[in-house]
């Protein structure tokens, strides 16, 4: 007898491939081939007399044992032959060869796995947004808290201007508030300080005026000749009053700082711009 024959023979008495391999020396794949080739697969037992569903129902119960994360589905024949099963944790239901029970690896969801892979991938994704949120957090951080800096050592003192009474801050110890006040506070101390002077020099006519003043000199600068213009004025933003060149003003022949009195004797009508330009000069008038 040939040894295909002796392998159908030995099979058909209900012996495995590994068992048939052994005794004629031969390599179990290649039993499994011809046994394949003439349809002797499946589990041959010596009596077979167990049917179809009641080997499906005992391999159902091998592989559910075995793989508890999966539950056995359909098409169960034979140990050579492919089924179907189902992923207990994600329910797709997979084909796999039923070989799968004899073999020592571990069975894997291809779903899970590449939901796995998907969930992996997400994660560095987010994970490199978070490392790339925080770097633009901490420089914006960096420049508020240099702001911060700068802020509080232009904020070292908080007064109130004594002129116009705004609350404001400075990094140094300032009287006013800007360059207006500055100017109007300077103007109220020199007059404060004329005004000083004009005791110690002496008498002081009260009652001079600028619009007196001005119907005495008939209007006229008495520096340059010139006629005044009491219209030769603005009015700023602030309300404050602005005097033209050609506006009237008040000035003293001998300056107060030399010694001249607030007296009509005097006193002379002239531009504002002469009058600026003349400054404490002491002029000899014919």
């Amino acid at each position: 007898m040939s040894v295909d024959g002796r392998i159908i023979e030995l099979r058909k008495q209900g012996y495995g491939y590994k068992t048939i391999a052994k005794q004629l020396g031969l390599k179990r794949d290649d039993v499994r081939y011809i046994c394949q080739k003439n349809g002797l697969v499946g589990v041959m037992s010596r009596n077979n007399t167990e049917s179809l569903d009641e080997r499906e129902k005992k391999f159902k119960d091998v592989f559910e044992n075995k793989f508890p994360g999966f539950a056995y589905h359909s098409g169960f024949k034979n140990v050579d032959s492919y089924f179907k099963y189902k992923c207990r944790k994600c329910g797709v239901i997979q084909e796999k060869n039923a070989q799968c029970v004899r073999r020592k690896k571990k069975l894997r969801c291809d779903n899970c796995t590449e939901l796995y892979k998907l969930k992996k991938t997400i994660i560095k994704l987010l994970w490199d947004l978070i490392k790339d949120k925080e770097k633009q957090t901490n420089a914006l951080v960096r420049q508020e808290i240099e702001l911060l800096k700068k802020l509080s050592s232009n904020h070292r003192y908080h007064l109130r201007c004594p002129e116009c009474g705004r609350v404001f801050f400075s990094s140094v110890d300032k009287k006013t508030c800007g360059s207006a006040c500055a100017n109007r506070r300077e103007n109220r101390l020199k007059e404060i300080t004329r005004r000083k002077r004009l005791r110690i020099n002496g008498r002081i006519d009260w009652d001079i005026t600028l619009d007196k003043l001005y119907e005495r000199d008939t209007g006229i600068c008495y520096l340059c000749g010139g006629k005044c213009d009491k219209n030769d004025f603005t009015v700023d933003v602030n309300g404050n009053f602005v005097a033209g060149p050609m506006y009237p003003s008040i000035d003293h022949v001998k300056p107060v700082s030399k010694g001249g009195t607030h007296t009509w004797d005097n006193v002379r009508l002239a531009h504002h711009y002469c009058n600026t330009i003349k400054s404490n000069k002491e002029l000899k008038i014919s």
